[in-house]
């Protein structure tokens, strides 16, 4: 026997007389003896040839694993980041191990020595295995006559944190973690060690290592660790449920103390130092993890989980669903998007601040950068399952649709300022026996008025006729053509945005886009680039676009909408300060009321209405029926001055709207609310219904 480990076996028996002269009754005094002789055997055979211990070929091949992964490193779950365009970190996918590796010298000292002077005091010390931790244990156990303590130093829990398997209390894994540590101990240095353990221990709520523990308790990175939050942080590892701040927060915050009564009794930190920190309320972050994901700043959340569900679909990241899903949360991506976050702030804030009473309905808004597709806001829409309104839903635009039928007639050569009856009611002729009979707002009646004074104060009656005359075919092609993928039928009262499915808030944003980029089409994206954990790249988006509309048609509908604002329905966001051009949609029944509108640089749509009911928008905020002029309006008018206020001011192309066929009767000026499409055209063939 060695020296020390005679040492060791002496102070063993003396901790041992302690037991004896405390306990005179001897009923502990087989379980201490068992203990002394226990401790003879490990102790020699720790000190002699690196702990060749009699084991099972079970087990010897465990531990051979075990070195063969230290040798090789071991291979780590990690998380991957979401940034912004400007580079912020905006969120995190996780799996069931949130963990993120920081070097040790991204680790502040104050936190080191917290977990050395709480887990292992002598850490430096040892050679892996430290005996009089071991005795400690021994003698406690074996006085308790149960496990008490487990004399682990902080080489033998890395051993069972990141090489070994085996999480069952037993004599077999404890031999394990000894052999394991010392071979540790033989090929890495004591820095590489504590990193790696600082790396791998689990510190609750899924937060594995200290800078996912930091970021779940704190908001913030490691780095930024006040003395009282490292000693709470180092204070969780014994048991982070037991001690959850969350949760537990008295015997978070007494664990906590006994961290800071350790270091300064080791001389890591002064008397002072230790009151100051006991006196440190304890402020963590409110919880912000769901499905895998953990968000890093105040918004972004509909954005991120758009994200998540485009590349749980994209074959880049693996051939199969659960290759993707086990490349997204655990692969470490760096996942690159076009979220401009400032305007996302803002965006949210808009929704905040218009629908800001209990009972209101909700919105959602996206705004897409019409010049190259690329996604800049999604807000709002979301629901606790990920279901996205924003990007996913279908809800009927009404008269936002409109200007499908606008660009279809001018294309098929009609003036703008040709005129039709909008006399209320009107009975369409569909031809073969069919009839469709179509109602303005609230049975108001138009008269005589050009395409361009219907679009402004959106006249159903109109609509419906230049949708019979070019044809619901050429409206759907056009509207597919404009960047809606949404499932069209070519029914007229797809003029009134009465579609079969619905549309999204995304696909409208991009196809009013279209017009603002002079009749290109370009596909909406979020993603920019990706890299996976060696930074290499594993796909990339690039604007992809198709010139879809001439360019004439397209400034042509752009000046008829920029009247909308002008002097018709959408008349709110002059407020805008700026040339924009939009139009506005309230569905049938008042169930969803729209904002489409744009600038040269962005393309917004907002939609408002109740998510997973079908219920009219009335008596809301003072107004006896939303309509799409008023509250989508505002939110849109909101964002738009705020998302713009640092971009220069772009007016459209000048355009000449005169010319084309004129004839159809005489003009009249009119002043209409928002009107309600009519419901689908009522089919007639004699004197029944269908």
């Amino acid at each position: 026997m060695t020296i020390r480990a005679e040492l060791l076996r002496r102070r063993y028996l003396n901790a041992f007389r302690r037991v004896r002269i405390q306990d005179p009754g001897g009923t502990r005094l087989l379980f201490a003896t068992i203990a002394v002789a226990l401790f003879a055997v490990v102790a020699s055979g720790v000190a002699l040839a690196h702990l060749a211990l009699p084991m099972s070929e079970a087990l010897r091949t465990s531990v051979g694993g075990a070195v063969a992964k230290a040798d090789g490193g071991a291979v780590l779950d990690v998380r991957s980041k979401v940034y912004a365009a400007d580079g912020t970190l905006v969120a995190l996918f996780h799996g069931d191990q949130n963990r993120e590796p920081v070097s040790l010298r991204r680790i502040p000292a104050e936190f080191q020595h917290a977990v050395i002077a709480i887990e292992d005091a002598r850490f430096y010390e040892h050679d892996g295995v430290d005996m009089a931790a071991l005795a400690r244990a021994f003698l406690v156990n074996s006085a308790a006559g149960g496990i008490q303590q487990g004399g682990g130093t902080i080489t033998m829990q890395l051993a069972r944190n990141a090489y070994l398997h085996e999480r069952q209390r037993t004599a077999a894994r404890k031999w394990q973690e000894i052999v394991v540590a010392r071979q540790l101990e033989a090929r890495m240095t004591k820095s590489q060690i504590l990193e790696q353990y600082l790396n791998t221990v689990y510190f609750g709520e899924g937060a594995y290592g200290i800078q996912a523990a930091s970021e779940t308790y704190f908001g913030h990175g490691p780095a930024r660790l006040s003395l009282a939050q490292a000693a709470l942080l180092a204070g969780l590892i014994k048991s982070p449920v037991r001690l959850d701040p969350r949760v537990q927060r008295t015997a978070a915050i007494a664990r906590r103390n006994r961290v800071l009564d350790a270091m300064q009794r080791l001389g890591y930190i002064s008397a002072r130092e230790r009151t100051a920190a006991v006196r440190e309320p304890v402020r963590l972050r409110k919880a912000m993890r769901s499905n895998g994901v953990m968000m890093m700043t105040d918004a972004g959340g509909s954005f991120v989980e758009y994200v998540k569900q485009q590349l749980l679909a994209d074959p880049a990241l693996g051939s199969t669903r659960e290759q993707r899903t086990r490349t997204l949360f655990d692969g470490g991506l760096r996942i690159y998007t076009t979220l401009d976050l400032p305007a996302e702030r803002e965006a949210e804030r808009a929704i905040r601040n218009v629908l800001n009473k209990k009972g209101d309905p909700s919105a959602a808004l996206v705004s897409i950068e019409p010049s190259t597709g690329a996604i800049r806001a999604m807000a709002g829409g979301t629901d606790a399952r990920g279901f996205n309104l924003a990007a996913q839903g279908r809800r009927q635009p009404g008269s936002a649709f409109k200007p499908f039928t606008l660009v279809a007639a001018l294309e098929d050569g009609i003036s703008v300022y040709k005129n039709y009856n909008g006399s209320d009611p009107r009975t369409i002729d569909l031809g073969n026996g069919e009839s469709w009979i179509v109602h303005n707002y609230e049975g108001s009646h138009g008269g005589y008025m050009s395409l361009l004074e219907a679009t402004e104060f959106s006249v159903n009656a109109v609509y419906a006729q230049v949708a019979v005359e070019v044809g619901p075919k050429k409206v759907v092609g056009v509207a597919e053509r404009m960047g809606i993928t949404s499932h069209l039928d070519a029914y007229p009262s797809i003029a009134l945005g009465a579609l079969t499915i619905g549309v999204s808030p995304m696909e409208m944003a991009s196809a009013y886009g279209t017009l603002a980029n002079g009749g290109a089409s370009m596909k909406p994206f979020a993603i920019a680039k990706v890299e996976d954990v060696r930074r290499s790249v594993v796909l990339t988006r690039a604007p992809i676009g198709k010139q879809v509309l001439e360019r004439e048609i397209a400034e042509k509908a752009t000046a008829v909408l920029e009247k909308v604002i002008e002097s018709g329905t959408g008349r709110s966001a002059l407020a805008l300060g700026r040339p924009a051009a939009g139009k506005t949609g309230t569905t049938d029944d008042y169930r969803d009321s729209w904002f489409v509108g744009f600038t040269p640089q962005l393309s917004t749509a907002v939609w408002l209405g109740y998510p997973t009911v079908s219920r009219p928008l009335a008596n809301i905020h003072g107004l006896p029926h939303v309509f799409g002029g008023s509250l989508p309006c505002e939110i849109w008018t909101r964002f738009m001055r705020a998302a713009l206020a640092d971009q220069p001011v772009v007016d459209f192309a000048t355009v000449d709207l005169h010319g084309g066929d004129a004839a159809g009767g005489r003009g009249s000026s009119v002043t209409l609310s928002e009107p309600v499409p009519a419901p689908a055209p009522v089919r007639r063939h004699g004197n029944k219904k269908h």
